[in-house]
């Protein structure tokens, strides 16, 4: 794979540089994400989605029935903020919160027809 030739005109390939960032794995994954992430605000906010509502439609578009412990994981978030996220889901009528078949005590949640619908065109609009 070819390494990308920095700009020296431009002052932010400038400053990477000078801090070794320019190759530094986690900060540019961060960077491309946190752009990801601005460039879905705008839809996000016509839908009254904050991106942990996202990841977690995302998370259940992907893979149908989860637990909250699933979701945490698969969402990376924390379980309390997880479970508020889920409530607000649920009262949005994005999800539905049943027992599990195998464990009563478990919850599993799932997309609701609207939740797909809001999650596919966010995908869409996220040049999925």
């Amino acid at each position: 794979m070819k390494k990308k030739e920095l700009d020296p005109t431009n002052q932010l390939d400038k400053d990477l540089e000078a801090r070794g960032l320019s190759q530094f794995a986690p900060y540019l994954m961060n960077r491309i994400m946190h752009r990801y992430n601005q460039s879905l605000q705008t839809a996000m906010a016509e839908q009254g989605l904050s991106t942990s509502k996202m990841r977690t439609l995302a998370a259940l578009a992907a893979n149908g029935k989860l637990t909250v412990n699933e979701l945490t994981v698969m969402a990376v978030s924390e379980q309390s903020t997880m479970s508020r996220t889920l409530d607000q889901l649920e009262l949005d009528g994005l999800i539905v919160r049943t027992a599990s078949q195998k464990d009563s005590r478990v919850k599993v949640f799932e997309l609701r027809r609207a939740g797909r619908k809001i999650y596919k065109n966010l995908a869409r609009d996220a040049g999925r």
